[in-house]
């Protein structure tokens, strides 16, 4: 074979390494522009990366990640609006991507995939359709550059001006019905303001019958501390209480207030107490009094204060008492109101026993006075089969009621 002098071979050309990362970062966005359809590397689908995949590209210390972001449409809207009302600066694609990522960055700070552009043209498309804002959107070339802005076409437009569309009006009232149930606790009084201006508008009828109905009390014993132990709580502030247990003489509590309470239609306060060495719970209408405290605040010293009522019933945690399992049956007809309302979360699933009308379940819980309470208010259709110790307490209970009569 003799060689052909007029055409030698050409050595293949050798594209350095960040050369072609370079290259491959830019194909994948111009790839984004477009739907991000079809692009390959290598002769590898990455499929449509404005779609549902996330692929990552890293490109020296820097790392892409490109993914849709339905989450935290709301807060993109408002950015987007923000951006297409300012007539101060040309926004591009990516100059509203970039903003939509940091506005989602300063809700709590937690590090995230960048907004797609893709993402950010249907937002766009969105703020336009009669599903959305109904917006008016220009898009326009930079003065003496490539690069196009967007901006409304008319700088007065804004989306918080956009009227209550239907399903919006009625997401809204189903939250104002959420609300009225606060009525009555002190500082509330702007939901009836609240309740005057809504109903206003989109033609809310003010004069609605009443189609829920919580058990709340809007006016309760101890309802003016609410507000002042809530406060306290979220600012972490101590406390001096004045409090009259019943059939008792006043007592002075230095407290680090955690959490409020409701049980059996009353509220407590879950604080850390200068009285006692343990957490505990001080009953609302038992205080007399609430000052600032001089002493400093104790932080709660679990993870979270909701813990203390996890292993029991009510709200009396008893620190000496140990979780035990608590083996019970239940009768037959009373079954289907245990299954549907557990006598606690660690309930588990019945089981069925040697007689046919009885069914076995158990808990785990701390044994105190409303886990007894709550037991005899189910009468003959419950019992408990161990540990002897709370069997023999709820024989003691119920010989002293058959006593009084």
């Amino acid at each position: 074979m003799t060689k052909d002098l007029k055409n030698p071979p050409t050595r293949p050309y050798k594209v350095k390494p960040m050369l072609k990362l370079r290259r491959f970062r830019a194909s994948i966005e111009k790839s984004l522009l477009h739907g991000g359809k079809n692009l390959k590397r290598s002769g590898r689908y990455f499929g449509n990366l404005g779609g549902t995949v996330e692929r990552t590209v890293i490109s020296g210390q820097k790392k892409f990640i490109y993914m849709p972001k339905n989450r935290f449409a709301d807060v993109r809207y408002r950015e987007l609006d923000k951006c297409l009302r300012d007539t101060s600066r040309y926004y591009t694609i990516y100059d509203l991507a970039e903003k939509c990522s940091k506005a989602i960055f300063k809700i709590d700070e937690i590090e995230r995939p960048r907004i797609s552009i893709k993402q950010i043209r249907n937002d766009l498309a969105f703020m336009e359709s009669d599903a959305g804002f109904e917006a008016e959107i220009i898009s326009e070339k930079i003065p003496g550059s490539k690069k196009h802005y967007f901006r409304y076409a008319n700088p007065d437009f804004s989306i918080s001006n956009k009227p209550l569309n239907d399903k919006d009006a009625e997401n809204l009232k189903n939250a104002l019905y959420i609300l009225q149930r606060f009525k009555g606790l002190p500082q509330s009084e702007w939901i009836d303001e609240f309740s005057a201006r809504i109903e206003t508008l989109h033609g809310l009828n003010p004069t609605h019958s009443e189609v829920i109905r919580f058990e709340h009390e809007e006016y309760f014993a101890g309802s003016e501390w609410i507000n002042p132990l809530y406060k306290a709580i979220d600012q972490k502030q101590p406390l001096k209480v004045l409090y009259r247990p019943f059939g008792q003489a006043e007592e002075e509590h230095l407290i680090s207030p955690y959490l409020l309470k409701q049980f059996n239609r009353r509220w407590f306060v879950l604080c850390k107490t200068s009285v006692n060495q343990f957490l505990t719970n001080l009953a609302l209408d038992r205080i007399v009094q609430i000052d600032p405290g001089s002493h400093s605040f104790i932080p709660y010293p679990g993870e979270k204060a909701s813990e203390f009522f996890e292993d029991i019933i009510g709200v009396t945690n008893y620190s000496h008492e140990s979780v035990q399992t608590i083996f019970l049956e239940v009768e037959k007809s009373l079954l289907p109101y245990i299954e549907s309302k557990p006598l606690h979360g660690s309930q588990k699933p019945a089981k069925p026993t040697t007689d046919e009308n009885w069914f076995s379940i158990q808990i785990r819980v701390k044994t105190n006075y409303e886990f007894y309470a709550l037991l005899l208010s189910h009468g003959s259709r419950i019992r408990v089969v161990s540990p002897e110790k709370v069997k023999n307490k709820i024989k003691t209970i119920i010989m002293d009621m058959v006593a009084n009569y």
